[in-house]
């Protein structure tokens, strides 16, 4: 059985920061398709897809600009630019929150991005807001 989060980040940040904080936490295989790219995680067999939407796939599917994660309050001006889906095995939780806690650090220290990490758009994990970035569920 696997394991889904959902990071959405606001589109001020570029593709190239959020690549760096894929590499950064340990990422490779990177793929691009007409939707966005994917990447995979070798040590924890976390698989990832970014839907961009600069892409021009993401208006033809009508996919939402707006936060869809559950309870975030985020202004109503801010759009959302990569919607991010990690993906792994149940058996490999603790490493896996490990790289994605990677991730989130990096784009914390690298960018002035908000973003939210959650556990199937329902359960917030970790939230980036006015520069500051908060664990609200443990994250091991």
């Amino acid at each position: 059985m696997s394991i889904e989060l959902m990071l959405e980040i606001d589109d001020s940040i570029n593709k190239n920061k959020l690549v760096d904080s894929l590499i950064f936490a340990g990422a490779s295989d990177f793929s691009d398709d007409s939707t966005g790219f994917d990447c995979f995680f070798e040590q924890t067999k976390i698989s990832v897809y970014v839907d961009e939407k600069s892409n021009p796939s993401w208006k033809e599917r009508r996919a939402r600009d707006e936060f869809i994660t559950e309870n975030v309050n985020f202004p109503a001006n801010l759009k959302v630019g990569f919607r991010v889906i990690f993906r792994f095995p149940r058996n490999e939780h603790a490493e896996s929150n490990g790289q994605i806690k990677n991730v989130l650090l990096f784009l914390d220290d690298n960018t002035k991005a908000n973003f939210v990490l959650s556990f199937q758009y329902e359960k917030i994990i970790a939230i980036r807001s006015n520069s500051s970035l908060q664990f609200i569920t443990v994250f091991e």
